[in-house]
């Protein structure tokens, strides 16, 4: 079964800069995941 990368390398390094961030109040989410079938999106900042 071949796996698919959900993250570039671009956003895991924006990920870690965001965890590094000292105001997180202005930290934007990277990466939007969602299912259609259950209606459920997550926002990965």
């Amino acid at each position: 079964m071949k796996s698919h990368k959900l993250f570039t390398d671009e956003h895991l390094d924006q990920l870690l800069i965001n965890g590094l961030a000292a105001d997180t109040d202005k930290v934007r989410p990277v990466v939007k995941l969602s299912t259609p079938d259950a209606n459920a999106t997550w926002l990965i900042s």
